[in-house]
């Protein structure tokens, strides 16, 4: 008889008996959705697994007919959630990639349906050299290889009603959902933020009247109304309030503009969502930042949600770029100038300078080439003869999840070189990368794009590799460098043509050496 105190002891075994070190780069791990009935069956699933996984692990996206054949999931993919029917077990094309997740990324699988189509599972799983295991239930079956857990199958009369046991279930399935967050207790929700400089009023930074529909200014011993959604800007604090030391930040901001007004909150819901709601008049100062310790509803490039842990340096700043200009010419570089500056405010320091931290194309800050550590995203509008441009940053710097950050980074190199260099504060990383900014724009702004991209090929992790793309009938092609818009230039293998790909429609597969279509 499954017992859930012995289904959970054995996931623990399992957890230990099976680690595995990955010589593949990681992404943070995805729990993916296949299979359902209806797009009602994706929401209720995916708002349930919200409740029961640590949010600051994993991140939880649908994934469609087109998309499961196509394999650049599987390595980022934790746990595949599938609903089970006739067209699945009898799929030979679905079994290729259901063999391959399983045997080759070490993928498990949480499989859910009626018991009609139990024995032909078993069968399904049986041709996967899966064996069903001795203490499985006519409600929860599980399938193994080598003793381990691979797949589980529930009775959706238990899998929908039931989160004891499902929350058990993924634990078996090496799912961690042991924690909550503050994320978790206050999706949707913010705290207030704490102005900085303290001289600085709300009129100097904001035009108040195109302000007043997002942001409340207020002193801090002052309650808002229950009702009141706005975003809180205290403008009188204790001290000790706020966590973010803008004493040590200032102290190392060299800039004229970028930084030097900054907003911090401990929680918010994303701070580019932030500078996005604000009409584009609203800020009256060039180079307005915007940082949080945590974010609740992060996002990246592309929409794909960010995780936003404790420990991420987070921030959005909003910049004004002329449109008769070097940089106003060349706008779509800027994504790739912001992830140079955080690298480069990396290994610019003395001692630094050969720490594992590089830029995977477009806009991804990697470490040990294997580790995706932060990215980049970026928002623009045109105001008269400038472009409004709000920036977002989000790189882990002290939290070892859910992939690994720089700070732990630096302890390996120490270990292994016997060197001593310091870990990272965010204040302190944040000023330098500001910094780093400022004096890109300044110097593409003067003398143009040259000594940026000298700068920018210093760090990245693709010169002369080849490459296979998709968009191009799979041809092989030769890596050369970006162009003045920042798009991948690349040199076809067989007509020795050299053809352009923009970011938007690409990404770089860098596990199989593919430029595969963005979707």
């Amino acid at each position: 008889m499954l017992t859930l105190g012995g289904l959970l002891m054995r996931a623990i075994e399992v957890r230990i008996g099976s680690r595995m070190i990955s010589s593949k780069p990681l992404k943070p791990p995805n729990i993916l959705i296949y299979n359902q009935p209806s797009s009602k069956d994706i929401d209720s699933l995916k708002e349930t697994l919200t409740t029961l996984i640590q949010p600051d692990e994993y991140t939880i996206y649908p994934l469609t007919n087109e998309h499961f054949h196509n394999h650049p999931w599987l390595p980022s993919c934790c746990l595949l959630c599938c609903y089970v029917n006739e067209d699945l077990i009898t799929s030979k094309k679905s079994n290729i990639v259901f063999k391959r997740f399983i045997d080759e990324n070490d993928g498990r699988v949480l499989l859910h349906g009626n018991l009609i189509h139990v024995d032909r599972m078993v069968n399904w799983m049986q041709s996967l050299d899966l064996k069903k295991a001795n203490n499985s239930t006519a409600n929860i079956i599980i399938f193994q290889s080598n003793n381990l857990t691979q797949v589980i199958f529930l009775n959706d009369d238990i899998f929908s009603s039931n989160n004891g046991i499902l929350r058990t279930v993924l634990s078996e399935l090496q799912v961690n959902t042991k924690s909550t967050s503050i994320c978790e207790a206050l999706v949707g929700s913010q705290l207030p933020g704490y102005l900085y400089p303290s001289y600085l009023k709300i009129e100097n930074i904001f035009d108040v009247e195109l302000a007043s529909k997002h942001i409340l200014s207020q002193v801090e011993e002052l309650t808002p109304a229950k009702d009141d959604s706005r975003f809180i800007i205290h403008t009188k604090r204790k001290p000790s309030v706020a966590n973010f030391d803008f004493n040590l930040y200032n102290s190392l901001l060299s800039t004229k503009q970028y930084g030097r007004v900054v907003v911090y909150t401990d929680l918010i819901t994303s701070t580019q969502q932030f500078l996005q709601q604000l009409n584009i008049q609203t800020i009256k100062c060039n180079g307005f930042l915007i940082t949080a310790k945590q974010q609740s509803h992060g996002k990246g490039r592309t929409g794909n949600h960010w995780l936003s842990p404790k420990g991420c340096m987070m921030f959005s700043m909003q910049i004004n770029i002329p449109l008769d200009s070097n940089l106003g010419r060349s706008l779509p570089i800027i994504q790739h100038l912001i992830v140079v500056a955080f690298v480069k405010a990396v290994r610019n320091q003395p001692g630094y300078e050969m720490l594992d931290v590089n830029i995977k194309w477009p806009n991804d800050i990697y470490i040990k080439k294997l580790y995706k550590i932060g990215g980049v995203i970026v928002n623009t509008s045109l105001w008269k003869d400038s472009f409004i441009v709000n920036i977002g940053l989000g790189v882990n710097i002290s939290n070892a999840k859910p992939t690994q950050c720089l700070n732990q980074l630096i302890d390996e190199y120490n270990k292994e070189t016997g060197a001593s260099l310091r870990i990272f504060t965010i204040e302190e990383i944040l000023a330098q990368t500001v910094n780093e900014i400022e004096l890109f724009v300044e110097c593409i702004q003067k003398e143009g794009l040259a000594m940026f991209l000298e700068e920018y090929y210093k760090y990245w992790l693709h010169r002369d590799v080849i490459v296979t793309l998709e968009r191009h009938d799979y041809q092989k092609a030769c890596v050369i460098g970006i162009d003045n818009y920042g798009y991948l230039k690349v040199k076809l293998a067989e007509s020795s043509e050299i053809v352009t790909l923009q970011p938007d429609g690409n990404s770089f597969d860098m596990m199989s050496n593919m430029i595969i279509i963005k979707k």
